[in-house]
Parts: structure tokens; C-alpha cells; sequence
């Protein structure tokens, strides 16, 4: 999600790599991209993107590397 705005992923998800097609998506390099989480009023869960991506949700958390930043915010 790119701005609140969910970008469909182009082509094949590779290793640690994804691309994302911003055709339609005000964006610019640089800008944030959001896998899990809150952006704007837009919000994917663990789950969702679990689903959409036939993993379970603790697959998908422990799939995550260090490559990857993380923050955290709420309480």
C-alpha cells in the first residue's frame, strides 16, 4: 500500500523482493510503502495479506528478514 492507496503486486514474488504496479498510485521514489499495517485510513491486516497469499498468518510473520525495516507505533 503505497499512501493508503493498495497497489496490486506485479508479477512474481521473489526471494525478498516485490514489485508493485503504482500505475494509478500518486507516488514518487522514496515514498513509504506499507506490507502490513495502517496507512491513512486504509489498513491491511497479518491476515489479509496471509490470505491473499495462501501463507498463514505466522508464516508470513516469520517469513519477514532483516532486511526488511519495521516500525512500530500504536500502544
Amino acid at each position: 500500500m503505497v499512501g493508503g492507496t493498495i497497489a496490486p503486486i506485479a508479477g512474481t514474488v521473489t526471494m525478498d523482493m516485490t514489485m508493485i504496479d503504482v500505475t494509478t498510485v500518486k507516488c514518487e521514489v522514496g515514498d513509504v510503502v506499507t506490507l502490513v499495517g495502517r496507512s491513512g485510513n486504509t489498513v491491511l491486516t497479518v491476515e489479509r495479506v496471509a490470505d491473499d497469499a495462501s501463507m498463514s498468518p505466522y508464516e508470513l510473520l516469520t517469513g519477514l528478514r532483516s532486511r526488511v525495516e519495521k516500525t512500530y507505533t500504536g500502544p
